[in-house]
């Protein structure tokens, strides 16, 4: 009982931590590509981040499940694609409400990418792609936010 919390708790602790990964990833996709101006920008932006994030979240995640590294490829696709369409249909612009438009498209990308890799090792894993779509927008939110307040 005490090692099944012990698990539990540590496996929490390092989900956190992954999510370092996003603003590695960006910041490597900003040196490399700059900055997400057009979609086709974003498609590259969003490959890049999305490997560095699904590298992070494939370490800790592999550890729970048996879960293939076309985990890391999937959510690289997904960002590109999902940030790259997002960018297209509502331009850039981090001001307005197109933002969480944008973040749930992208967000939704991943979610179903990562899914179609989840759905041979977790049951359910549609509520993976609903959580992971809605956790983009708030994130996003939260980052806006913190970055207003500033």
């Amino acid at each position: 009982m005490v090692q099944e919390f012990i698990s539990t708790w540590r496996f929490w602790v390092f989900w956190g931590i992954a999510f370092v990964g996003f603003p590695i990833g960006g910041l490597v996709a900003n040196r490399i590509v700059g900055a997400v101006s057009n979609p086709v920008s974003a498609i590259l932006a969003g490959a890049i981040t999305g490997a560095v994030v699904g590298g992070a979240q494939w370490l800790v995640l592999k550890s729970q499940m048996p879960l293939s590294p076309l985990y890391i490829l999937a959510t690289s696709v997904g960002m590109s694609l999902g940030l790259g369409i997002s960018v297209a249909l509502f331009g850039n612009e981090t001001n307005g409400n197109e933002l969480f438009v944008r973040a749930f498209i992208t967000g939704l990308g991943i979610a179903i990418a990562q899914g179609i890799v989840l759905w041979q090792v977790v049951p359910n894993s549609s509520v993976w792609v609903v959580v992971v779509a809605l956790s983009w927008v708030i994130g996003w939110f939260i980052i806006r936010s913190a970055n207003n307040s500033m």
